[in-house]
């Protein structure tokens, strides 16, 4: 048996809901091929809500159900480092295909993921807003979790390397910040010629909106980390989507 792991309510529940069609559709081929020994192999579906405490109580939970034998998951950076703990102390495999946190890995000997991490993901935005964009300014907004955090000090770091000036830097609490209105000026008022949103795509969505249809900002680029890479933004976004551009898995 495996457990899935992915945030399927809440404002980040896309994510969870992708995770959950691939891995049943994985397990329906792996089934359909023989499965393992030539038995099929189950799924079990957990929701974490994208919140860490929930996320410990779940890896408690299926630490101590002997049918599980690999948890992929978490899709959160902040919920799969708080679950590791725990996964570790059991040897519970935990394989993440999405926390993108540099400390995921660290610590923990049965943690693994299958992408790269946030100091490779923060040079590249930092490179590219400099080297490809020509652009000399630029402006951080981020939710202040381990995902937003870790990849805003990756961002900055290598901004000094390569003589981005990082102008102006905004945060928030997913889903509990939802009046984008203050950082939105703040960004404006520091004339960044970027804007990048190290943040998940509900949240990015709600402040380029801001940005752009009520500040009327339109000479800003905005560059989304991965997180914004969902369908929604395009199809809820509109006009404010319109020239965005992000990095992706």
């Amino acid at each position: 048996s495996r457990g899935r792991r992915p945030p399927l309510t809440g404002s980040n529940a896309a994510n969870g809901e992708s995770m959950k069609r691939g891995a049943t559709l994985a397990i329906k081929q792996f089934n359909a091929a023989g499965g393992l020994n030539g038995e099929p192999v189950g799924l079990q579906i957990e929701d974490d809500k994208g919140e860490p405490n929930e996320a410990t109580n779940i890896a408690k939970k299926l630490v101590s159900d002997d049918t599980i034998k690999v948890v992929v998951g978490h899709f959160n950076s902040a919920c799969t480092n708080a679950a590791k703990d725990t996964y570790n102390t059991k040897g519970l495999v935990e394989f993440t295909p999405a926390s993108t946190n540099v400390t995921i890995c660290r610590g923990a000997d049965w943690t693994f993921r299958n992408l790269y991490h946030d100091d490779y993901q923060g040079r590249y935005i930092a490179y590219y807003v400099k080297h490809k964009l020509g652009h000399d300014r630029a402006a951080i907004a981020f939710e202040n979790d381990d995902y937003g955090r870790g990849l805003k000090e990756a961002i900055t770091a290598y901004a000094a390397e390569y003589g981005l000036e990082i102008v102006a830097e905004v945060n928030w609490i997913r889903e509990r910040n939802m009046d984008f209105k203050t950082p939105a000026t703040t960004l404006q008022e520091a004339e960044p010629q970027t804007v990048i949103i190290a943040a998940l795509y509900n949240e990015a969505l709600l402040l380029s909106k801001v940005i752009r249809n009520d500040l009327g900002w339109a000479d800003v680029t905005i560059l989304g980390s991965d997180g914004v890479m969902d369908d929604t933004v395009i199809e809820q976004g509109g006009g404010a989507a319109e020239g965005a551009t992000a990095t992706r898995r």
